[in-house]
């Protein structure tokens, strides 16, 4: 399964995974090739679930918990793996947050602002999130 994920990946693709969904998106120059595209997107939605395997294992295997120091939040903070449980002295982003973000392409200020909000509520940056409804 690494072969569809990586000839993807060649072609100029990313794929990634979100939940139990298998996303992509072309960041290559010019237009993918359909010729050669198409076959290999058949194969990753008929090998969905190992594909899904495969990059839930990338995600986990990637690396433990980072501690960095944010020049545009001025603060440190620490990356750690999304199922990761530990306490730390500080800011925690999970890495599915940080993928978030930077899928999102948010600009300096609105990151700042996710932070401070982030910082108030001790909350979780989420995918599509939908408001709550008030009462």
């Amino acid at each position: 399964m690494t072969t569809v994920v990586d000839s993807l990946r060649g072609l100029g693709f990313t794929v990634g995974r979100r939940g139990n969904d298998v996303w992509w998106q072309w960041e290559g120059t010019g237009s993918p090739d359909p010729n050669r595209a198409k076959p290999l997107f058949e194969e990753l939605k008929a090998e969905k679930s190992a594909v899904l395997e495969l990059l839930h294992q990338e995600e986990t295997d990637s690396f433990d918990v980072v501690h960095i120091h944010s020049r545009i939040l001025e603060t440190d903070l620490y990356v750690v793996p999304n199922d990761w449980t530990g306490e730390l002295d500080g800011l925690v982003y999970a890495d599915r947050e940080v993928r978030e973000l930077d899928r999102l392409k948010v600009t300096p200020d609105e990151l700042r602002k996710i932070h401070a909000a982030k910082t108030a509520t001790d909350g979780v940056i989420e995918p599509d999130a939908q408001p709550s409804p008030t009462q």
